[in-house]
């Protein structure tokens, strides 16, 4: 059974293929990259959709373009395009270093939805699941100190210890 194409399984594509050799000639849904086959075969289709399969929607609204990327903004453009959506979609650090396994799960902990009880009092203030949606980690201090009246509080970012 084929796999659906999420935004996911597009960052982690598109930061291969940025890495090969001249990475506008390549598709990140297409099998081996290869910008000449389509990726159709390679994914499960939702949408009804026959002139757009969903892989290139989710390309389309990940850049914010109405076209292949390379195509529509041109080498350049869609490649700085593509380094900020992965940067501000939280798949790279600033500067474009790729998270490793460990980063990337932490960030993904941090961000999991979970859930909401009558008796929590996030609702007031948001919980931290719901604050955590738009951080990126890298940019927090790696220890903050608070001190309060009677007791010194430490917090210990785990995204940046390392």
């Amino acid at each position: 059974m084929k796999r659906k194409y999420t935004e996911k399984i597009h960052a982690e594509r598109l930061i291969k293929m940025m890495e090969m050799k001249n990475p506008c000639t390549r598709c990140p849904a297409a099998e081996r990259f290869d910008g000449n086959s389509s990726p159709i075969a390679m994914w499960r289709l939702d949408s009804l959709l026959f002139s757009l399969n969903d892989s290139c929607i989710v390309c389309y609204t990940f850049v914010e373009t109405n076209g292949c990327p390379c195509t529509h903004l041109g080498q350049k453009e869609a490649i700085k395009r593509s380094r900020i959506a992965l940067e501000e979609k939280g798949y790279i650090v600033k500067g474009g270093r790729i998270m490793n396994q460990t980063e990337k799960k932490i960030a993904e902990m941090l961000k999991e939805n979970t859930g909401r009880h009558m008796l929590d009092s996030g609702g007031a203030y948001g919980r931290h699941w719901e604050r955590n949606q738009d951080k990126t980690f890298e940019d927090e201090p790696a220890t903050i100190l608070n001190f309060e009246e009677e007791h010194i509080k430490i917090t210990h970012n785990l995204c940046t210890i390392g």
